[in-house]
């Protein structure tokens, strides 16, 4: 997907359902009026941090973002993933 006008990374999984719904088929969200979306679901796959710690951990290139997708910005080459991630020590939620 070409990258333009430097939108934050909803903007782009909204069009990605639009434009390969086969590959991306729908995603969840819950908007936090201080920090923005959360991702709740991706093709009905849920996270649970309360029941399970599981949750979607978002990488780009490898990296684990240290912000969500109402502020990361990518950039042309970026390779963003989303993990379905279930909590540990190791893991970090947050820097």
């Amino acid at each position: 997907m070409k990258i333009e006008n430097h939108n934050p990374l909803i903007c782009y999984m909204e069009k990605s359902v639009d434009e390969d719904p086969e590959v991306f088929t729908r995603f969840k969200t819950t908007h936090f009026s201080q920090l923005g979306y959360f991702i709740d679901s991706i093709n009905s796959i849920a996270g649970n941090f309360a029941d399970d710690k599981t949750y979607w951990q978002i990488f780009n290139n490898s990296v684990p973002l240290t912000v969500g997708v109402s502020t990361y910005i990518p950039m042309d080459g970026d390779f963003v993933l989303f993990n379905f991630t279930v909590y540990s020590n190791d893991t970090y939620l947050w820097k």
